[in-house]
Order: C-alpha cells, then sequence, then structure tokens
C-alpha cells in the first residue's frame, strides 16, 4: 500500500524556524502556496521525479531511476535532496 506525503513550502526570511523551539530568537516566517508531494512504495529501484510547471501550465518532468545497489545515491546536481 502506497504511503503519500505532501507538505508546504515554507520562507524562513529571518532566523531559522527550529531557532523557536528554544525560545531565545525570533524568526519571521511566511507559508507559500506550494507544496512538495511523495509517494512512498515497496518497489525494486528508487524513481525521483520532479514536475514543475512553466509559465503556459505545461509540464516539465525530469526522471532518474536507481537501483537498491547503487545506495548511498550520487550526488549529480540534479534532483539531489540536500
Amino acid at each position: 500500500m502506497p504511503f503519500q506525503l505532501k507538505t508546504p513550502a515554507r520562507i524562513n526570511i529571518l532566523g531559522n524556524r527550529s531557532d523557536a523551539n528554544e525560545g531565545d530568537f525570533a524568526t519571521i516566517t511566511a507559508a507559500v502556496n506550494l507544496y512538495a508531494h511523495a509517494t512512498i512504495e515497496k518497489a525494486e529501484s528508487i524513481i525521483l521525479e520532479q514536475i514543475e510547471k512553466d509559465s503556459t501550465g505545461k509540464k516539465n518532468v525530469v526522471r532518474q531511476e536507481f537501483s537498491i545497489s547503487e545506495i548511498p545515491l550520487p550526488y549529480n546536481g540534479t534532483l539531489d535532496l540536500i
């Protein structure tokens, strides 16, 4: 059974939002109308997709597929997670 995630994007204008957990620092954070989505399910490979819409509304998809033996995944500047 697939597990689906959705999280809103946030913009930290001042400070790190984790600073507010300590109570000593001020932060200014804004939520925007952008979301990240993920679907996780059992598979034989890892598939990363980035879907963007251009100004005309056309979807552009960048897709990379890796076998389990390729873990840890390479950092190549496309779809890197950090």
